[in-house]
């Protein structure tokens, strides 16, 4: 049983960790995004 709070914090957990490989990628000037 997942609670909305727990399904809230998964996604926020999951758009910062998403948000960090871009920004590494950026900042590596790779040409592959992940």
């Amino acid at each position: 049983d997942v609670r909305p709070q727990h399904r809230r914090l998964a996604e926020i957990i999951e758009m910062i960790h998403t948000a960090s490989l871009i920004h590494d990628d950026v900042l590596d000037e790779s040409s592959l995004r992940r």
